[in-house]
């Protein structure tokens, strides 16, 4: 199917012919849910702002990375003990899991965030339909993956709510018999096992580095599930815009006119090499 006869094409411009022009070029219209639910975790710059976030942006970041990191710097710190006092402490095991699966963690969002402006720029080009036209297929990706972004955020929500429920939490009698048992000195009640230079293991210090351990550990792991979901929903956006360029490559070469179909071709080529 032609996207405009030979004598249309005559008389307008390449990017008349191939796109509509809309005035919000800047203005992000796809990955809705996914971006959102990263706004509200301060990860994505609000509206208006994706291009600029400011040096308020990287700023709160920075001080949400301290305080999640609380739970990394205890299991750490009871790693060290565990391996200079064997006879008090345990779960070495549980300390290099816990502080591998935050480093990773860190390392996923510290480079999305690094990269923060060219990421912004992505989802600007690829919601910009003014320089070579809308996707015939836009909506209805960008309709099925916000569906799929509410489903896979509570999903996500329910596996972080059910790893911590399923951690040091609910075993606080259990650690406490083997603390008499076997004459440990654990901090019982705890997402992950702990060590402080000062004691935590009173009323209300322990509530208050327990509650930091749940917030921080939940969002450390909604963060990375979010963006390494987003990389999916990325691609398939990309995808999107790969097809675009095939069928108007398809277009041009069954253009009969001779200058129509050299204008649509070096238009289609100029698309082609923006989105690779």
């Amino acid at each position: 199917m032609h996207l405009c006869d030979s004598n249309t094409c005559n008389l307008a411009p390449v990017s008349t012919v191939y796109g509509t022009m809309d005035k919000a070029e800047d203005k992000i219209k796809c990955l809705n849910i996914t971006l959102s639910i990263l706004r509200v975790y301060g990860i994505f710059p609000q509206k208006n702002k994706e291009l600029n976030p400011g040096k308020a942006f990287f700023i709160k970041l920075a001080v949400i990375a301290v305080f999640c990191s609380l739970t990394m710097v205890g299991s750490f710190l009871h790693l060290i003990m565990s391996l200079k006092n064997g006879n008090k402490f345990y779960s070495v095991g549980e300390d290099v899991n816990n502080i591998i699966s935050c480093i990773l963690s860190y390392i996923m969002v510290g480079m999305f965030v690094y990269k923060i402006k060219v990421v912004a720029h992505l989802y600007t080009f690829l919601s910009n339909f003014s320089d070579f036209g809308k996707p015939t297929s836009f909506d209805k990706v960008n309709d099925r993956f916000s569906v799929l972004s509410k489903l896979h955020s509570l999903i996500l929500e329910l596996d972080i709510f059910s790893i911590l429920l399923t951690s040091n939490v609910l075993k606080g009698d259990q650690c406490g018999k083997e603390n008499v048992e076997y004459g440990l000195k654990e901090i019982c009640g705890l997402v992950a096992y702990t060590w402080m230079p000062f004691d935590i293991d009173r009323f209300p210090a322990k509530q208050i580095y327990l509650s930091s351990q749940l917030v921080g550990m939940h969002y450390l792991y909604f963060a990375t599930g979010t963006i390494a979901w987003m990389i999916l929903e990325t691609m398939n956006h990309i995808i999107v815009r790969i097809r675009h360029v095939k069928e108007l490559f398809a277009d041009a070469l069954m253009e009969e006119n001779v200058q129509s179909r050299r204008e649509k071709f070096n238009f289609v080529v100029k698309y082609h090499t923006v989105v690779l």
